[in-house]
């Protein structure tokens, strides 16, 4: 087909031509510079490779003629007779060697050749190298070099058996040399020995430096070097071992080649190529434009049809250019359109959009331009409230005078809207007109006659249909718009339903926010995209302390907390983030395109905000919270693996003190697989016999000696080694663990102080701590009683701590069961007394008889003046009760004066004694004498 450019006189023509010339120009050319960088780096990289294989190949060559040199050397040096020169020499060997001498066959007479090798070197600053030799014949093979002051050194080899040279050699240069001669084709060969001499130099003019030191590298990479230049390449060839002499260094330099494809650099061809497709790109650009206008044509002779009366054809166009000119030609066509066909189309067009879920303002607006078209003089509009923003009307309306549709938002004053709501018959003329003032269009302004028919349900008048005319429509016109109100009615209905169970579906009912649902759908569909790599964080954000106020105050106030929570998140949020409730406490931020800097920003700002006190009715109430950050793609490119990641991280955010963030690394997930394998572990602890009882003494105030003993778990975990009670005693009283712990412990403790009381008679007592489960249970004064009885103990030698928030929380039950343990002779004590809950009302009805002052109270005594106050005030306290007193984590002698002059009875920390295993333990109490503890009197 002829392609005609006529066209291009037009605006349009031109500018679709030149659209599609940039498009493809750019592109080409960015993809030229880089497809010919890339490759040229390619090329070079593979030239340097190249390169530096065949320096290390003709290095082993050389290598292996002074191997076939060394063997010719042993087969001459092994034959009889007295000398070799070159004319004795057979062709094998004169092929190695310029002349062979036996250093044994000179007859006395001098040899220069026996001489040269004398006052040759092997190479090396220092002497020979260490060889390998024969373990048999003990033979030694040598290679020294001769300078001679005008050309290349000489070089030499001898060979040597039982430490006294047979016979040596003089090398043919070419003969070594050689493999240097055949590789030098566009190269340049320079030999150096172990002191930067020369041994050898060939290639064309430039490509050899005069000075050895001159050509070694600068650093720079080969593949990065442009077209053009010399590369140099260098290899060692290890000589010790084999010739006790020094490596040889062998340098190449060698041009470096153009890219040629079929003999023509490949710019060239890019080049080509380039102009090849910019020349297709035209063409086939102004084929489209021809293409495209031609049918432009056609449709605006159609247009002159349509004025003569030809109503079966549309078009609609806005612009300024020739599509603007059919446009406004097909604008003034067709006057005359069947009503009835209209009408029932319009219906069952929006029945279509109903059953198709299309969105609403997409419903009005085609329902406004149908009634546009059929009545060219009615201002139609639809009104509708917005459930997002209660105050908020949406309007699509259909200007009659260029048929346009447009859109727009309304904000109503309270009045307004409730008199819109209320509204319930249809209302005409001057009754519709105090309604429609500030919601009709000003398109409506100049009409007579105007109408609001309202679309009601749910008992409500939720969006209204506003018509405008210059005169009054007659009753058949009415109706037809009545009937297309009522549709349009249960469309509004059904996308209200649809839109309340998408949003049931995927928010919370309690704070609005999106819940679990709604927060794997943006997560999945923000990961799942077209860019798998894209950057987002992932915050898990628990609220700390919520439990126990949910439970003392009521679901109702944690419900307020969590309503407020929610409103603190959605002020730390940067717009774009999604907020989501999990489930009861936690809450997750999501950010897009956030990296780990971003993340850590929002995150410290959430735990300020969190960190402020909640107003609860009249009292303020401190929660705090923990924030988890996990970092896509870095931490995981699924949700799942970034949900888990980011709870990992907020678990360890608690583990740390709460009321601060953590972002995920691998050793929270080696920690967080711990604690899952934990429990199990534990349990069979317990089965296996893995936990241990340590022993801390306790020593008398006045003498130093050891009076009793505090009893502590550990555990010997077959692979980790001695744990804790830190790192196991939590999750043991979360679980029924701890009641088989606590047996295990008042039995050993029990066992260990009968066989002491008969080797260390001054051991009183041994303290077993108690868990709140073994008091709940109401078992423990059986349990201490049987066990007692096993062992034949006296019940004084007992002592069992409780901690003072144990007896507060238990009540009555808890002090019954220690009130008959004291009954039979078993000392209580309370033990962290000053940390919790104490009052003096309390105390006073507390069972115990000794109490044990904290070690948060002694570590300060000798650095905080405020200590030792507070610490007096217990000490009169247990005094004036008649208590028994000691001292928790003393460490140094200053603390153990200051609290000997409060009248502590008995000191206890790691001034005296860490726990000790029990043989270790018994051993200290019979070493556990005044002077050896060095304890002073004050």
């Amino acid at each position: 087909m002829r392609l005609d450019t006529r066209f291009l006189g037009s605006r349009v023509a031109r500018r679709i031509f030149w659209l599609f010339v940039l498009a493809t120009l750019l592109p080409l050319a960015v993809s030229d510079w880089l497809s010919t960088s890339a490759i040229a780096d390619l090329a070079h990289q593979l030239q340097s490779r190249s390169h530096a294989q065949s320096t290390r190949q003709t290095a082993l060559q050389v290598f292996d003629r002074l191997l076939a040199a060394k063997a010719t050397l042993g087969v001459v040096a092994a034959m009889p007779g007295h000398h070799a020169d070159e004319s004795a020499l057979d062709a094998h060997t004169a092929r190695a060697f310029v002349r062979v001498s036996r250093a044994d066959a000179s007859g006395g007479r001098p040899d220069p050749l026996v001489d040269a090798w004398a006052r040759a070197d092997h190479g090396t600053p220092g002497g020979p190298l260490p060889m390998l030799t024969e373990p048999r014949s003990q033979e030694r093979f040598e290679l020294r070099t001769l300078p001679v002051p005008r050309g290349a050194p000489r070089l030499l080899m001898g060979e040597s058996a039982g430490g006294r040279l047979v016979a040596v050699g003089e090398l043919r240069p070419d003969y070594v040399w050689s493999p240097l001669a055949d590789a030098v084709v566009n190269s340049g060969w320079l030999v150096t020995d172990g002191r930067e001499r020369v041994l050898a130099a060939q290639g064309d003019e430039g490509l050899i430096p005069a000075d050895p030191a001159a050509s070694r590298p600068t650093g720079a990479s080969a593949a990065t070097l442009p077209a053009g230049t010399v590369t140099t390449h260098r290899t060692r060839l290890f000589l010790g071992a084999e010739f006790g002499a020094g490596d040889w260094v062998f340098q190449q330099q060698k041009l470096a080649a153009d890219v040629l494809w079929y003999g023509a650099p490949l710019n060239q061809w890019l080049a080509l190529v380039a102009a090849a497709t910019m020349l297709a790109a035209a063409l086939l650009s102004l084929r489209q434009i021809q293409r495209t206008l031609v049918p432009l044509e056609a449709l605006t002779a159609g247009t002159r049809r349509l004025a003569a009366g030809d109503s079966g054809a549309r078009v609609a166009i806005a612009g300024s250019d020739e599509f603007a000119v059919l446009g406004a030609s097909f604008n003034a066509m067709a006057v005359r359109i069947e009503d009835q066909f209209r009408a029932l189309e319009s219906l069952a067009s929006i029945d279509r959009d109903v059953l198709s879920g299309t969105p609403i303002d997409v419903v009005a607006a085609r329902v406004v331009a149908q009634l546009g078209a059929a009545h060219p003089r009615l201002a139609a509009s639809i009104v509708w409230l917005d459930d997002e923003a209660p105050s908020a009307l949406h309007r699509v309306s259909h200007a009659p005078a260029d048929g346009s549709v447009g859109r727009s938002v309304l904000t109503l004053s309270v009045a307004q809207l409730d008199a819109f709501a209320s509204s319930v018959d249809d209302r005409f003329g001057a009754r519709a007109s105090g309604l429609l003032h500030g919601i009709a269009p000003d398109a409506h302004a100049g009409d007579t006659w105007q109408a609001l028919l309202p679309l009601r349900w749910n008992a409500s008048t939720r969006a209204a249909l506003i018509l405008g005319a210059p005169g009054a429509l007659d009753a058949a016109t009415l109706k037809a718009i009545a009937e297309l109100r009522d549709r349009l009615a249960v469309a509004f209905s059904a996308s209200a339903r649809v839109r309340e169970m998408v949003w049931r579906a995927s928010h919370d009912s309690l704070t609005g926010l999106a819940n679990r649902h709604g927060l794997n759908e943006f997560v999945d569909a923000l990961l799942g995209g077209a860019d798998a790599a894209r950057r987002a964080a992932i915050l898990f954000v628990d609220l700390d302390n919520f439990k126990d106020a949910n439970d003392s105050l009521g679901h109702e106030v944690g419900d307020q907390v969590l309503c407020e929570a929610a409103a603190r998140l959605a002020d730390c949020a940067p717009a774009g983030a999604l907020l989501a409730r999990q489930g009861g406490d936690e809450f997750v931020i999501v950010l897009p395109d956030a990296d780990e800097l971003a993340a850590r920003t929002v995150a410290a700002g959430v735990v300020n905000r969190l960190g402020a006190p909640f107003a609860i009715g009249r009292e303020m109430h401190g929660f705090g919270a923990s924030v988890g950050v996990a970092l896509a793609p870095a931490h995981g490119r699924a949700r799942a693996e970034l949900l888990r990641r980011a709870d990992i991280a907020m678990y360890a955010a608690k583990s740390a003190g709460r009321g601060r963030f953590a972002v995920f690394d691998d050793a929270l997930e080696a920690a967080a697989q711990r604690r899952l394998r934990l429990p199990g572990e534990l349990r069979r602890a317990v089965e296996n016999g893995e936990l241990r009882a340590h022993y801390q003494p306790r020593v008398s105030a006045l003498d130093g000696r050891v009076t009793s003993a505090e009893a502590l778990v550990r555990w010997q975990h077959p692979e980790r080694g001695l744990l804790m009670p830190d790192g196991f005693i939590e999750l043991a009283e979360e679980s029924d663990l701890i009641d088989a712990i606590g047996c295990f412990m008042l039995d050993d403790a029990c066992s260990r102080m009968k066989a002491w009381q008969r080797r260390h008679p001054g051991l009183l007592r041994v303290s077993v701590n108690v868990s709140a489960r073994q008091l709940l249970s109401g078992a423990l004064p059986t349990q201490v009683r049987d066990t007692l009885a096993r062992h034949g103990l006296d019940p004084a030698a007992l002592e069992l701590e409780v901690t003072e928030s144990l007896l507060i929380d238990s009540g009555g039950d808890a002090r019954e069961q220690l009130e008959e343990l004291r009954r039979i002779g078993v000392s209580i004590a309370l033990d962290d007394f000053g940390t919790g809950y104490s009052s003096m009302a309390m105390l006073r009805n507390l069972p115990i008889d000794v109490m044990k002052i904290d070690r948060a109270f002694v570590k300060d005594l000798h650095r905080e003046s405020s200590a030792l106050p507070i610490t007096r005030a217990i000490a009169t306290l247990a005094q004036a009760m008649g208590l028994h007193l000691v001292a928790e984590g003393v460490e140094n002698e200053t603390q153990a004066s200051q609290l000997r002059g409060l009248g502590c009875h008995e000191f206890q920390g790691y001034l005296y004694s860490r726990p000790l295993a029990p043989a270790e333990f018994s051993r200290f109490c019979a070493a556990a004498t005044a002077s050896e503890l060095a304890f002073s009197h004050g």
